[in-house]
């Protein structure tokens, strides 16, 4: 499991390692074709940020046509993508990540892992900041209202380790979006470890969007593709003997 991979299920579950059995409650309108709480995807989303279970998912279903992103700096940062999606890499100080927007605004995800060296930036100003980040990027200017918020929890998770998370859905008349922010303080460090991630899409191809691209970039990242022969960045090097499997310079 490369670094990336690790963080990304390091966000998944250490909501749930702080929220136990809790649930976010519904605070804006309510919109009876997405919840929190039932078994549609954005369920299944929030249940792995407020504790109800890690999200698992069928191996990567990626489409022939998909092409690579590859952080410049963070090649272990990649994964393939639909190719009417585009991948922007992100860099923040010591950290990176990745907006992929659907061409047309209506699909997102977001992924930053990085560092606050002051330790001071607090945990509901990066889920402001992000949600404000995805809407503009998926070019949404409309009305907002939050449907389920979990509030900033902590709990020690290791001795010397603490982790605040926090997460929130937030609707447009046309946009739904997740998203989740974890924070680590250490005793015998001065700074916080973060991670950020969002995902969004229209309100009506959420499901589909989720179930179809969001999903499979989550198994990516986790696991890989599910094709055992499959040679993801092309480098004569099928991915089960690729240690790296995502750099096309080396294997």
């Amino acid at each position: 499991m490369n670094r990336y991979s690790w963080l990304l299920l390091v966000g998944l579950l250490t909501v749930g390692v702080a929220c136990g059995d809790t649930q976010g409650n519904g605070t804006g309108a309510v919109d009876p074709t997405l919840t929190c709480d039932g078994n549609d995807n954005l369920a299944l989303l929030w249940g792995s940020f407020t504790g109800r279970g890690l999200l698992v998912t069928e191996p990567a279903a990626i489409g022939i046509d998909w092409v690579l992103f590859s952080h410049p700096t963070q090649p272990l940062l990649g994964f393939l993508h639909p190719p009417d999606w585009t991948g922007q890499p992100i860099t923040l100080g010591s950290g990176s990540g990745v907006d992929l927007v659907r061409n047309d605004g209506g699909g997102f995800y977001h992924n930053l892992t990085t560092f606050d060296p002051s330790g001071t930036v607090p945990v509901g100003q990066w889920l402001d900041e992000s949600v404000v980040r995805a809407f503009e990027l998926m070019g949404d200017a409309g009305m907002r209202s939050q449907l389920c918020a979990f509030p900033p929890t902590t709990v020690v998770t290791n001795p010397g380790i603490a982790q605040t998370v926090s997460a929130t859905v937030v609707l447009t008349e046309d946009t739904v979006l997740l998203s989740a922010v974890s924070i680590a303080s250490f005793d015998s460090v001065v700074g916080n470890g973060v991670n950020v991630q969002s995902y969004g899409g229209r309100r009506a191809e959420f499901n589909q969007i989720a179930d179809q691209v969001l999903f499979d970039i989550i198994n990516q990242l986790l696991i890989g593709g599910g094709d055992d022969d499959r040679d993801t960045d092309l480098d004569g090097t099928i991915d089960r003997l690729d240690e790296f499997p995502l750099d096309p310079t080396r294997q």
